[in-house]
Order: structure tokens, then sequence, then C-alpha cells
């Protein structure tokens, strides 16, 4: 189990990647959550304090957690983002095409296979008659 100084410095880790991620400064980050000033934002970053609820409330209804995996932020388990919409689909539908040609191919395989066989049993049928 983390010491409560390693969960700090990890949360204040993925703030201070949120902020650069985002490319704005620590004061931008801090005011678009409605800090001013947003020392905040800087004590959070430093480890000088704790996130709160607050700061949680604040960011999941900002523009930030459109993109921003907030179990991430939190724990840092999963992805820094969040998968874009139709992504996932996107993803299923790449699977489902490769799945389909893989099939396909081993479905002509199957039919060679069998004219393969054909051809050998009539072979075999006409050497045994003669």
């Amino acid at each position: 189990m983390q010491d409560n100084t390693e969960q700090i410095s990890g949360i204040s880790e993925r703030i201070l990647q949120v902020v650069e991620s985002f490319r704005v400064s620590k004061n931008k980050f801090g005011k678009d959550l409605g800090y001013d000033p947003a020392q905040t934002i800087y004590d959070l970053i430093n480890g000088k304090s704790n996130p709160s609820y607050d700061f949680f409330d604040r960011f999941v209804n900002s523009e930030y957690s459109e993109t921003i995996n907030v179990e991430w932020l939190i724990s840092g388990k999963g992805e820094m983002h969040k998968e874009k919409e139709g992504e996932s689909d996107s993803k299923i539908m790449s699977i489902h095409d490769r799945l389909l040609k893989i099939i396909e191919s081993q479905q002509r395989t199957i039919e060679s296979q069998q004219e393969t066989f054909k051809h050998f049993v009539q072979k075999n049928d006409t050497a045994e008659t003669v």
C-alpha cells in the first residue's frame, strides 16, 4: 500500500501532466477550474496540499474532463486520455475486418483441400476399376 506522501506526489505529477498535455500555464488551468488566484493549483502540483472534493468536482465539471480519464487522475490506473467517441467502434470494426479476412482465407483453403481430396478419390476409384 502506498503511503500518503507517495499518493500526493503521484496525484501532483498527474495534475502536472494534465496541465502540460493541454499546453496551458498552471495559472490558466487554475482559473479554468475557477480558482482565482490559482495558488491552489501550484500547491497541488508542488505537493503542499492534497486535492479536495472541491478540486475533483471542479475538474469533472470542466472541459478538461471531456478528454482526461478521471480514474487515471485519481488513482493512476488506466490511460490518461479517454477513448475518443467512435474509437472503440473503429477498433471493433478493424478486428471484425481482420477476422473476416482470416475466415475467407480458411474457407478458400478448405475448398482447395476438398477439390484435392475429390481428385484423389476419383483417381483412386479409377485405379481400382482397372
